[in-house]
């Protein structure tokens, strides 16, 4: 069983409901295609951050379905429109709900098997870690919990940048491909598992956040202020906590958002963490050369792919057992409602007695004609 916890963390400390309204949130329809009540997402974020992912599961296959946040983000997946969602509250309900479409939408999830690489994105973004550059208490000028204003600008940016390429592959994931591939070619045609897929997904990342944070321009009190919320979540989050824990193992430390192999490595422990492998699982990945790494890693994803199959097939049997059992059902059924009609079915009225016809007696033939005798 995978574990979700994390993924459906929301807030850590206090949680705060901004008022405002942004982009395509509106607190009244009318609404245009791709466009939500304030009012929906609000009980989108409260289900996911309070209630487990089975309860989640149930509500998203009936309410789900005329919940204006959960309809808009669905369309503005499949038309690729990511400037939707103007802050990092707004992106994160949406991380949110792709975490759960991925495993619990009766057509969305058909064939993507175990991707899990979202379910980080959800908790990465949440007010325990992000998301807390957009809280009150961290622009309030306290101590420990204020956030500089070049610190949120670049946590906004990289955010932003971020969203915008998961949103693009999403597209392809859920609506062309309804398949895991290569998601750095929008092009691919080849399946891959989807352990591998994840794996992909934490390379083209960090290779984005790399281009943003070594851009000119960028200070070194941006960054600084960067690691400190960075510090501040591994403590919060236990999702985070666990992902250290494991990249320590390997002997990747301390926790750096400047060291590129350090956020690779606490990818890929998020990604471990959620397709639920093991500490020495991870370690003997992070630790083999590179050539063995990477067999390694497709021999995890070839067994994962295996799993996969066998719980498709387990379904696809129980599925045709049951369809048998209605059959026979049917049939069995319909020849006791057969058996039922026949035994209260009147009978038919006796045939009417014969009519007696008395017998016709023929006429005796008239007697010869008498010819007179000659004397």
């Amino acid at each position: 069983m995978i574990k979700r916890t994390s993924a459906w963390i929301l807030t850590i400390g206090v949680v705060v409901h901004c008022a405002g309204a942004f982009a395509a949130e509106k607190e009244q329809g009318p609404l245009a295609p791709g466009d939500w009540l304030a009012k929906d997402r609000a009980i989108w974020m409260d289900l996911s951050g309070s209630k487990p992912a089975v309860v989640l599961k149930d509500w998203y296959l009936v309410g789900g379905q005329t919940n204006t946040f959960i309809q808009a983000a669905a369309a503005n997946t499949l038309a690729g429109k990511s400037d939707e969602y103007a802050n990092i509250r707004e992106r994160q309900a949406y991380y949110d709900w792709v975490s759960l479409a991925v495993e619990a939408d009766p057509v969305l999830s058909k064939g993507l098997g175990d991707v899990r690489f979202f379910h980080a994105t959800a908790m990465i973004t949440s007010r325990g870690f992000l998301g807390w550059v957009e809280t009150p208490l961290s622009k309030s000028g306290l101590p420990a919990v204020t956030v500089s204003q070049p610190t949120r600008d670049l946590v906004a940016d990289i955010n932003k940048k971020l969203f915008k390429a998961n949103v693009d592959v999403l597209s392809n994931l859920l609506y062309r491909w309804k398949e895991p591939r290569s998601p750095s070619d929008k092009n691919a045609v080849a399946r891959v598992s989807a352990l591998e897929f994840d794996m992909q997904m934490v390379e083209l990342e960090q290779g984005l956040v790399e281009s943003v944070i070594t851009a000119k321009g960028i200070s070194k009190e941006a960054i600084d202020g960067l690691n400190d919320v960075l510090k501040s979540a591994i403590t919060l989050n236990p999702g985070m906590r666990r992902a250290n824990a494991m990249a320590e193992a390997a002997g990747v430390k301390p926790p750096d958002f400047r060291n590129i192999a350090w956020r690779k490595a606490i990818g890929r422990a998020m990604v471990y963490d959620f397709h639920g492998m093991s500490v020495n699982d991870y370690v003997a990945m992070m630790r083999a050369p590179a050539s063995a790494a990477a067999e390694d890693a497709k021999k995890k994803a070839k067994e994962a792919e295996e799993r996969r199959r066998a719980l498709e097939a387990a379904q696809r049997t129980q599925e045709q057992i049951k369809q048998a059992q209605a059959a026979q059902e049917a049939v069995q059924r319909a020849r006791e409602a057969a058996a039922l009609a026949a035994a209260t079915r009147p009978l038919p009225p006796p045939p009417p007695p014969p009519t007696f016809v008395p017998p016709v007696i023929p006429k005796p033939p008239p007697p010869p004609p008498t010819v007179p005798r000659l004397p």
